[in-house]
């Protein structure tokens, strides 16, 4: 009998210490479009955790979609470039565990250089952002 306690309090305590160590991931996906809506492929998306420094890398599939698994919970600079197109960048991403986030870019065409002198400030991309946390 003392023998069962003892397996049994062994057994509690290793679920027990296996419990606190785990780590839950979130998800983080969407889509990049052109001001017409059409997806653009092969966008190059980096998000990286800010507090840790640890960038993830990917890229858009042809209908312009992609996703990032496994991120730790956090807050995320994620970066959106393409050739041809401004590059994007959006800071205070939330990644929350157990839950998928999604960040929504329209990239706008990059404009032709003008004949002048002064340089001129790069018009900012908005991203249509949608953050749906259900599954």
């Amino acid at each position: 009998m003392k023998r069962l306690l003892a397996s049994l309090l062994a057994a509690f305590l290793l679920c027990a210490g296996a419990a606190s160590a785990q780590v839950l991931y979130g998800s983080l996906t969407g889509n990049v479009t052109d001001p017409s809506g059409a997806a653009v492929p092969n966008v190059k998306v980096d998000a990286q955790n800010v507090e840790t420094g640890i960038t993830r890398s990917g890229q858009t599939d042809e209908r312009g979609v992609y996703l990032f698994t496994n991120m730790q919970a956090g807050l995320y600079k994620v970066t959106a470039a393409a050739t041809s197109f401004r590059t994007y960048i959006e800071t205070n991403v939330q990644v929350q565990a157990m839950k998928s986030a999604a960040w929504m870019c329209t990239c706008r065409f990059r404009r032709r250089p003008r004949q002048s002198r002064s340089p001129r400030k790069p018009w900012p991309c908005k991203p249509i952002r949608l953050t749906s946390n259900r599954r």
